[in-house]
């Protein structure tokens, strides 16, 4: 097969550059596969940058006949080892380049994390949502060539902005994926953008100052804090699903208010707690995002480094000070102001602004009837304590669904997970294996209507088992069973 692949090189598709096609024997973590690496539509930008999508793809020796999508992150501009890996953090499956499927990566149409490719339209439009036609377009061709036949099954799979892009996928490409896996997807990014003004501004009018009178973000909500809002929330909600776990599945059901730890944590901060949950607001008091789901993983690492970081200088290095605020400017207003302080911008007037954007980035359109009617399946799952999108606000939109599409619970399936952070982080049941659950519906006809899932790294009970249940039902745990066994619990 050494041959084959090599022979790729002078046998690129059209407006394609192949750069690399060599053979790469088997090593301890991968099989032996062809790695190829190329290009799509390289071309000079209207604001004289060079752009491209590049991207790479495995093509392993013992092929299963199948096609793996992996998902960007972030805002792009990184090509990740095409692998297959699998999401959430903590999933301990083979990747999907070691179950034999082909394995296709690209950095989304821009060579840089910065954001500065947003002055180029096809720049845009790629990072939206061109990229995924465009590379799975090319990457089926040197699949056919290599292997001398198509691939029998095509999935997509990713988190964050990979998992946006496995909605992305259904909504704008479904004749291309048999199924989807998206994973705390950012699928209202252009809206979720806006409770990032909304949240800092909140948390930068109670931090303290330091020594230099600086406000310190960080310590808006210190460590203290945060474990009390965790407990308090906790010992309000944590047995609603019939068992104290730390794990609150019954999420949707918790009535906890700060106000109930208001002896701990102050008056200040129970405001600075109900003005972020309650979800960011224009000036007449509507939403303009979500609201939030108070759940047990407020307190973990992950749910600090998305919303407050670490830093005790004036320089606030949470990832959503970092980011997020500067993909407003940058990217989501229209038009867009670089030069702007993303804190001074009017949200009445940005609700408006990110209309445009949204309309090809978002992948929040519920007529996926196309999908559907093409076979597609599709397995959605987020953490209920994402700092950064809102399980609510995916929740919302899942139901939705229900009034879009008829029965759409048999090819979409919405799956939460408690005390979860951002793509998996946590003390939380963050290892699972959605991709044998995919395969098993699209090939087998087996309907998932829960996915097993175990302890992970810092979830304190290592035994720890139990069914993600189907969105609306959760797992209610049967008195008097072994906790740590699935069948202990039952959906509904």
């Amino acid at each position: 097969m050494a041959e084959q692949c090599v022979a790729l090189k002078s046998n690129s598709p059209e407006k394609t550059a192949i750069y690399k096609a060599e053979w790469v024997e088997k090593s301890a973590e991968l099989p032996a596969y062809c790695l190829v690496q190329g290009e799509i539509g390289k071309r000079v930008g209207v604001d004289n940058v060079p752009y491209g999508i590049q991207f790479e793809l495995r093509l392993p020796e013992q092929w299963n006949e199948k096609f793996l999508f992996q998902g960007a992150g972030g805002v792009g501009g990184v090509i990740f080892p095409a692998i297959g890996k699998l999401y959430p953090h903590g999933a301990s499956g083979a990747n999907g380049l070691n179950r034999g499927y082909a394995v296709v990566s690209n950095d989304s149409g821009h060579a840089t994390r910065d954001l500065v490719f947003t002055a180029d339209p096809e720049a845009r439009s790629n990072y939206a949502y061109a990229s995924i036609g465009k590379v799975t377009t090319v990457a089926k061709q040197l699949i056919a060539e290599f292997y001398r036949k198509p691939s029998k099954h095509n999935y997509i799979m990713g988190c964050s902005n990979g998992g946006r892009e496995a909605m992305m996928a259904a909504m704008r490409y479904p004749q291309e994926f048999d199924g989807v896996i998206a994973g705390s997807p950012g699928f209202r990014v252009s809206r979720s953008v806006l409770a990032e003004v909304w949240d800092n501004r909140a948390l930068l009018a109670v931090a303290p100052k330091n020594g230099d009178g600086d406000k310190i973000l960080s310590q808006a909500l210190t460590q203290q804090d945060l474990d009390v809002i965790a407990n308090g929330v906790l010992t309000r909600c944590d047995k609603l699903d019939g068992l104290a776990d730390g794990l609150i599945n019954a999420w949707e059901q918790c009535d906890f208010q700060p106000e109930m730890v208001a002896k701990q944590l102050g008056q200040k901060k129970v405001a600075l707690i109900k003005t972020i949950f309650e979800g960011a607001k224009n000036s007449r008091g509507e939403l303009i995002y979500s609201p939030w789901a108070y759940d047990s993983g407020i307190n973990a690492k992950g749910w600090r480094d998305w919303k407050l970081g670490d830093s005790q200088t004036a320089q606030p290095n949470s990832i959503s000070f970092k980011m997020g605020l500067k993909s407003l400017t940058h990217y989501y207003l229209a038009p867009r102001v670089p030069s702007r302080d993303p804190l001074s911008v009017d949200l009445d007037q940005a609700s408006e602004q990110v209309k445009a954007v949204g309309s090809i980035h978002d992948a929040d359109q519920v007529d996926l009837s196309a999908f559907k009617q093409n076979g597609g399946k599709m397995l959605i799952y987020q953490g209920v304590s994402d700092p950064i999108f809102s399980a609510v606000d995916l929740k919302n939109w899942y139901q939705s669904l229900q009034q879009a599409v008829e029965n759409p619970q048999h090819f979409a399936k919405l799956f939460f997970v408690s005390a979860m952070n951002h793509c998996g982080r946590g003390a939380t049941v963050n290892d699972f294996d959605m991709l044998t659950a995919l395969e098993n519906w699209v090939e087998k006809g087996l309907e998932p209507e829960s996915i097993a899932a175990k302890a992970g790294e810092l979830y304190p009970n290592k035994a720890k088992q139990i069914p993600l249940c189907a969105y609306p039902k959760v797992a209610i745990y049967q008195t008097g069973e072994d906790p740590n066994r699935l069948t202990s619990y039952q959906c509904r």
